[in-house]
């Protein structure tokens, strides 16, 4: 993990990336330990949209990584907010998919 010494930032993608379905990825709590000693400032993404940023974190949780809610972005995210920054208030929107979705 020395070659990563240099790196101001991360976005790392979590689905496959972190880990695969329920089982965190080989070293994950190591990976993230050597992120938070350094400091590496990073965010996490993913274009699932099924669940909340805090969902994603209490997953985590679960495997030994304490990342923040703060610290994870979600596809319903991005597009909540290019819906506020293009679109005037009280703009009706019909949302079509999982309840973390319709909440972002």
């Amino acid at each position: 993990m020395d070659s990563l010494a240099k790196i101001k930032h991360l976005i790392l993608d979590m689905d496959g990336v972190l880990y695969r379905g329920n089982e965190p990825m080989p070293r994950l709590q190591e990976f993230f330990a050597f992120l938070r000693q350094r400091p590496v400032p990073f965010v996490l993404v993913t274009n699932n949209a099924t669940r909340t940023p805090r969902e994603r974190s209490e997953r985590l949780a679960a495997m030994g990584v304490d990342v923040s809610p703060s610290e994870i972005l979600v596809a319903g995210q991005a597009v909540a907010r290019y819906l506020r920054r293009d679109y005037p208030a009280g703009t009706r929107v019909h949302v079509f998919g999982m309840p973390a979705l319709v909440q972002a």
